[in-house]
């Protein structure tokens, strides 16, 4: 059973999250645990959920959580300039 520390959420509301954020504008980038060798992670591909698992950078082996968290980032346009995007970590 997975521990949460990290106080992560459920698929099904990370997912719900996921979307509602996406709507609005913000890029979502999920983390999560590795069940191999409990290094916390965070996804590279923004606004994208792998149901096929995770690869973790840590120990190489693949890892299928059932809790997640999530940081988000929104771009801001000051005039026809996109600043950098700046990860804000949530759970």
């Amino acid at each position: 059973m997975e521990t949460n520390e990290y106080n992560d959420l459920p698929v099904e509301v990370i997912l719900k999250k996921m979307e509602e954020l996406i709507s609005n504008g913000f890029d979502v980038l999920i983390k999560f645990k590795c069940l191999n060798c409990g290094s916390r992670q965070t996804s590279d591909v923004p606004n994208k959920f792998f149901t096929e698992g995770y690869s973790c950078e840590e120990c190489g082996k693949i890892t299928y959580p059932k809790i997640f968290g999530f940081a988000v980032a929104k771009r801001i346009t000051i005039g026809d300039k996109i600043n950098e995007e700046v990860w804000e970590g949530y759970n």
